[in-house]
Order: structure tokens, then sequence, then C-alpha cells
């Protein structure tokens, strides 16, 4: 595989001219912002045409050029102007290659640019991300169908990892957790319900009694008690009610004769009324006889009628003494007499109705004997609380099937979980992994040789930077380390141990004393 032999810098960033004739392991040193960084930028710039910078030409040149020789007759010749302008040439045994930026992609792969140290120092969410990014597993629909017997609603676009860890610690665990709470729920609901039943209670020894069938009988007991005791009141209120029937047609014979005296008096007064009247006209005759004689020779006439007048109200005034009150007393003794023969009657109807009413009376009580109601009502009140219980028996009954399904929905969720989480192991069985050791745990962590990220030994720690640095390199091999001094001393002697002996080549910047420098280590 090629790796760079010679690099040639001129008007580059912070750089006026660098040479560097590289080795294996190229160790760019030198003092606060004296272009170390910058060479790795230029290295990045030549083989991948990045551009990092809005300005790479240094200020007041009038250009810069980037040469790259490869160890394969491989020469990378890259012109930039300052107006961001650039050319660039490739060429392999002196002959030009086509499509040049396509063939360094492909010299140097997808990950170029990765820095072990960088790696060391993120969060282990982004190591993870990272690592992920090595294992290129997709789910689809179909695998979730084939695994899960549905498709849930998860965004296929991630990685198969993040999917799975997805439905094993959100998507089904949640589910399951919300199943078991339902369960839990419904048992509780189903021992609230039996706590409520008497015990041993079964519905189908009360679901097809009649109470309507009990309850008549008490209500016939009831009927039968209640007209027995009818009849002994009958019996034995007879008398009572013979001397209460006289006294109440006794008290309206009382008031018929009051009411005979009332109106004979009213009649009386009517007729003496009547008198008053005439003797009134009288008199006021008499008055106007009076005014006549003061006119007697004018009114000689009417005296004479007035007096003729007198003469006939006298004779009316002695029939009706004679006749009227007669005749209304006796229509009102014929009034009094009927009304008291109609009460007479009323009374001995009411009397025999009395004495028929005591005389069946005797015959019920002989032909119906009482009947003790307490056992009939107490047989019908245990049915009727029995039946009462129905309702939350099948209740009950109901929730149970339910349970089983609630039971059967939460170990349902519950094997997905499970085979959510051995899913990822079972997936990387099948795929070739770019890192020896890498893999994932029952609890969906990444893992290196068995240990999650964080688990790691320093050492192990930096054998893991570095394999993934190798892993996204193209065929170039080539690895650029930034801020090696952020290392301690111990990790810098492990890391040069580490890459001394692996086909790779690499260019490292450390923070020294001095001017820029590039050391060759091997």
């Amino acid at each position: 595989m090629p790796k760079i032999s010679r690099l040639e810098i001129r008007n580059c960033l912070g750089i006026s001219e660098l040479e560097i004739q590289a080795a294996k392991i190229n160790l760019i040193q030198g003092g606060n912002e004296r272009g170390k960084t910058s060479v790795l930028e230029v290295i990045e710039k030549a083989v991948r045409n990045t551009k990092r910078r809005t300005q790479f030409v240094r200020e007041g040149t009038e250009g810069a050029t980037l040469f790259v020789a490869l160890d394969d007759s491989t020469a990378i010749d890259r012109r930039i102007m300052p107006d961001g302008k650039e050319s660039a040439k490739i060429t392999r045994a002196g002959a030009s290659i086509s499509k040049p930026e396509t063939y360094l992609k492909g010299l140097t792969g997808e990950g170029f640019g990765f820095n072990p140290v960088d790696f060391m120092a993120q969060k282990e969410s982004d190591q993870t991300k990272l690592l992920l990014s090595l294992m290129p597993i997709r789910v689809t629909e179909e695998n979730l169908q084939e695994w899960f017997g549905m498709v849930p609603e998860v965004n296929l676009n991630q990685h198969a990892i993040d999917v799975l860890t997805y439905l094993a610690e959100k998507y089904f665990y949640d589910r399951r957790t919300i199943a078991n709470t339902e369960v839990k729920e419904c048992q509780n609901e189903i021992h609230a319900l039996f706590e409520q039943l008497p015990d041993n209670y079964n519905a189908d020894d009360w679901r097809d009694l009649k109470l309507g069938d009990l309850w008549a009988k008490v209500q016939d007991a009831q009927k039968v008690n209640a007209m027995r005791q009818q009849a002994q009141e009958a019996i034995d209120t007879w008398g009572d009610k013979m001397a209460n029937v006289d006294r109440k047609y006794d008290q309206q014979v009382r008031e018929q004769q009051e009411l005979f005296e009332f109106k004979a008096d009213k009649a009386r007064k009517s007729v003496e009324e009547d008198k008053q009247k005439i003797r009134d006209e009288i008199t006021g005759i008499e008055s106007e006889i009076s005014d006549m004689e003061e006119k007697i020779k004018l009114l000689q006439e009417g005296i004479q009628a007035a007096k003729n007048k007198i003469i006939l109200k006298k004779n009316d005034l002695a029939n009706i003494d004679d006749g009227i009150v007669a005749i209304k007393i006796e229509g009102l003794e014929k009034e009094r007499d009927a009304c008291i023969k109609a009460i007479d009657e009323r009374r001995d109807d009411e009397k025999k109705g009395i004495r028929n009413r005591a005389e069946n009376a005797e015959c019920f009580l002989g032909t119906h004997p009482a009947i003790e109601i307490e056992p009939l009502e107490k047989e019908a009140n245990k049915a009727e609380s029995m039946k009462g219980y129905i309702a939350l028996y099948d209740q009950m009954q109901a929730l149970r099937d339910t349970l089983n399904l609630k039971v059967e929905r939460a170990a349902l969720f519950d094997q997905h979980v499970t085979k959510a989480r051995e899913l990822p192991a079972l997936l990387l069985q099948d795929i070739k992994l770019p890192i020896k050791g890498l893999g994932i745990n029952d609890q969906m962590q990444i893992t290196i040789d068995d240990l999650p990220i964080t688990n790691l030994s320093t050492s192990r720690q930096i054998k893991l930077a570095l394999d993934i640095a190798r892993a996204t390199t193209g065929d170039l091999k080539l690895i650029c380390i930034d801020r090696f001094e952020s290392l301690d001393t111990d990790q810098r002697e492990i890391m040069l141990q580490e890459i001394a002996n692996d086909d790779y080549q690499y260019f490292i910047t450390e923070v020294t004393q001095g001017d820029l420098q590039v050391k060759a280590v091997s």
C-alpha cells in the first residue's frame, strides 16, 4: 500500500516553505502558533481537497503550492491562487490520472481525518455513535415484521443498534411497563370484587332462581294475615260500630230537626217582613193622603182612589196572616219527615252491612289460619341478596378473562424486549467487524472484548482509538494525530509503542518549545 515519501509546502496557511522527507511516524513539533496543525491541514488539503479555511493561501504571496509524492510513484500537485481558484494534477509513473479527486477519495477512504486523541476525549455516547458507524447494519420493516410480528413506529434510517435499543429500552419496555401495570390493576380489581362476594359464592346457584315467586309467597301470606286482622277487627268492633251508626244518624235526625226549626223560623220572619213591608206601604200612602188633603180641592179624586187602595191592601194583609204561614210550615214538615225517613233507611242498611261483615270475618278466620311470614321473608331476602352479587360475580369472571389477555400481552412485550436485546449480538455475528473484539452486551452497550468502553484500560482505549483510525483509512493508510501533547506521558508512550510496528503512516502534532520541526521517529 502506498505511503507519503515526500511533502513540499509553499505559502500555505502560516507556512512559507517546508519540505518533509516522510517516515513511518512523523512528529510535527514546535511552540504554539508555529504551524503544526497547519501541516495536517495541508496534508488533508492535498489528499482530500478539503476547505477548512476561507483563506488558505499565505497572505502577501502569489499562490500556494502543495506537492505530495507517494512511494508508489504517484504524485499530487495542487496550486491555489489568492482568489480561491485551484488546479490539481495527479500522475502515476509520470502518467496523468483522470478524475483525480475521485481517485484520491478512493485512496484515502471516507473516514480520513479521524483523530484518535479526540476520540479518547469524547463522551461515551459520541464514542458509541462512532463505533456504530463502523457496523453498517440496517433494519427493515420486513425484519421487524419477522422478529416481532408487527412494525413499530421507529425511524429505520437510524443504525440497527439504535433502532433495537429504542425498541428494547423505550418502545417495548414502556409498553411492557404499561401492560404489567394494567395486569396489576386488573388483579386488584378482581381481588376487590372477590372481597365483596360471600364465601364460596357461585352465581350459577342463584342465577335461575325466580325472586318473584318467593316474594309472591310473602305477599300472599301478608294479604292473608292482613285480611285476618281486618276480619278480627270487624268482629271486635262491630258493637262499637253499631253504636257509632246510631250516634251518626241520631245526629243527622237532630240536624234535620234543627234545620226544620231554622227554616220555620226563617219562614215566620219572612212573613213578618212581608207584613212590615205592607205596613210601610200603608204608612207611605197615608203620607201621600196627608199631602193630598192639603190639596183638598185639587186632589179629591186622588184621595178617594188612595182610600180604595188602602182597603185592598188591608184585605191582602188579612189574607196573608191566615194562609201563607200555614202553607209554608206544612211543606217544611213534609220535607223534614222525608229526610228523617231516609236517614232511618240508611241507618238500617249500614247496620246490616256491619252485621254481614262481622259474620264473613268469622267465616274467614275459620278457613284461613295465620301464616308465619318471617321465614318466608328471610328466604326471599337471602335469595335477593345472593342474586344481587351475580353482576359482581360476572364482572369478576369477565375481568379474569381480560386478565388472561393482559398477561399474554405483557408476556409478549417482555419477549419483544428480550428479543430486541438479543438481536444486536446476533446481527453482529453475520457481519465482518472492522475492529477486533467489538460487540454489544445484553444491556445494549457497545463493548470491546466484552467490556463497556468506559471500563477499558488506558492502553486498550488507545488501541481502540487507533483501531478505529486504521479501520477508517483507505489504501493510503495515512493517520493524522493532532494535539498529541494532550495525552499524558504514559499515554503517549503507549500510543507510540502501539503504532511502532503496524503497516500505517502517522503524522503527529505535539506542542514543544521552539520553531516548527518535523522529527522522524522511525
